[in-house]
């Protein structure tokens, strides 16, 4: 995944991307895919993706 990643210009060492890969980790083991998108979304505004 982080060849990908660097593949794609994402630098994998900055915190806050970091960040963004262990919280959709968590999204991804703990919830319901029900619960996604509302977590997705709340994600997204955390990362100012919105």
């Amino acid at each position: 995944m982080l060849r990908t990643l660097y593949a794609s210009n994402v630098n994998v060492y900055d915190p806050n991307v970091i960040d963004l890969l262990i919280e959709l980790e968590q999204i991804h083991d703990d919830a319901s895919v029900e619960q996604w998108p509302h977590l997705l979304s709340a994600l997204g505004k955390r990362h100012a993706f919105c």
